[in-house]
């Protein structure tokens, strides 16, 4: 069964979640989403995005980004990176 969790829309495609690949990310707090949105590139689209709890289904599937950023990898593809909380 699908639960709360928080999601980034921009203002392209309002009604489809940011996806990594054709999986939609999810978090579970709004502070991880909010993280990573700030962690996305700053452009039109990005800039009137919004973050929104609720309760996807989504047929291309899920991906957790909870407690990642989106990052650069030696090439300058995109990845995301594992963020170390301190407790």
């Amino acid at each position: 069964m699908r639960t709360l969790k928080w999601h980034i829309y921009n203002s392209a495609f309002p009604n489809r979640p940011l996806c990594w690949g054709h999986a939609a990310l999810e978090f579970d707090t709004q502070e991880d989403a909010m993280r990573f949105f700030e962690s996305l590139p700053k452009t039109e689209e990005n800039l009137n995005a919004h973050i929104t709890q609720d309760i996807l289904y989504y047929a291309s599937g899920y991906i957790d980004g909870t407690g990642k950023i989106l990052g650069y990898d030696e090439h300058g593809e995109e990845k995301m990176i594992e963020v170390i909380k301190n407790e």
